[in-house]
């Protein structure tokens, strides 16, 4: 449900890993699905460089993995109305107040 990142976006990520290393892991479900991270596994696949992981043990990965990317990613608020629309279908979830 979660737009991947534009070109641009994914190359200011792929500049900042390449100064800074890779500062948050990919988060995996226990199945090995990507929650938060798809971006940074790009930027570091680009990169050729390992990405690091971390499984998360929780309940609600669906929630986990939406609730982590709109708040962190600067979606409009038509995106993210569109993206609360389908998880609502899914999940009952709606999206954080934008501030």
């Amino acid at each position: 449900m979660i737009p991947p990142l534009d070109e641009d976006d994914l190359a200011v990520l792929m500049h900042d890993i390449q100064e800074n290393g890779l500062l948050q892991p990919i988060v995996l479900d226990r199945s090995g699905r990507i929650l938060d991270g798809r971006g940074r596994l790009a930027a570091c696949e680009r990169l050729h460089i390992e990405p690091a992981f971390v499984t998360y043990d929780g309940a609600g990965t669906d929630t986990y993995s939406l609730s982590v990317n709109l708040k962190r990613r600067s979606f409009s608020k038509g995106i993210c109305a569109m993206i609360t629309v389908k998880a609502r279908a899914n999940l009952g979830y709606s999206c954080p107040d934008s501030g």
